[in-house]
């Protein structure tokens, strides 16, 4: 028996595993943010200059970039398998026969795309940890709507935990990249 699309789990999961952990986290960034940049503008009594120059905190574009990064990603990669294309996704949910390579090559994916978006929003505040969990949310709006076909069982473990994991995975790659990156920066004349 095949039930369809069930549009009120799609949008319940990507509420509980999606919105409200990447608000609370984000919530949490900007507020550090504004008091490292409060801290920064603050003047050195003993110099009588400020102690840094505040940055600005990670505009809206970055965040919808890192946001399509995860998104695109499973679309890419985790829509089709050996037996069934795309179109079969988009009718019956995510498939559970995926190859090891497929899996490979969307963390690859997600991993380069969200690389490319720190890097491009590197000298801003907060980057790494919005990249981060922005781009976890795309991949896990996708990972919500595939298994948002059929009875509910398990996949809110599942998703919960590829969002835990994607979070994890990208903080320690977009970290290496941002520190890097801003060692570069630091070292050399000019922009990053």
């Amino acid at each position: 028996m095949d039930i369809g699309f069930n549009a009120g789990q799609f949008l319940w999961g990507t509420f509980i595993f999606a919105v409200v952990p990447t608000t609370f986290i984000m919530l949490l960034v900007f507020d550090t943010s504004q008091r490292l940049n409060r801290r920064r503008g603050e003047i050195d009594p003993s110099t009588g200059t400020a102690k840094g120059t505040p940055k600005r905190f990670m505009p809206v574009p970055g965040m919808a970039l890192a946001f399509l990064a995860g998104l695109v990603s499973g679309l890419l990669w985790l829509t089709w398998d050996g037996s069934s294309g795309p179109v079969n996704f988009f009718q019956h949910g995510m498939s559970n026969q995926f190859m090891v390579w497929q899996v490979i090559c969307c963390g690859i994916t997600i991993i380069a795309l969200s690389g490319l978006v720190t890097a491009k929003y590197a000298p801003y505040s907060g980057v790494l940890p919005t990249v981060t969990v922005f781009s976890a949310a795309g991949f896990t709006t996708f990972f919500c709507f595939g298994v948002s076909y059929g009875v509910s069982t398990q996949e809110g473990v599942g998703v919960l935990f590829s969002y835990v994991g994607m979070n994890v995975m990208l903080l320690i790659t977009n970290g290496i990249l941002l520190a890097v990156l801003r060692s570069r920066g630091s070292q050399s004349e000019g922009p990053l």
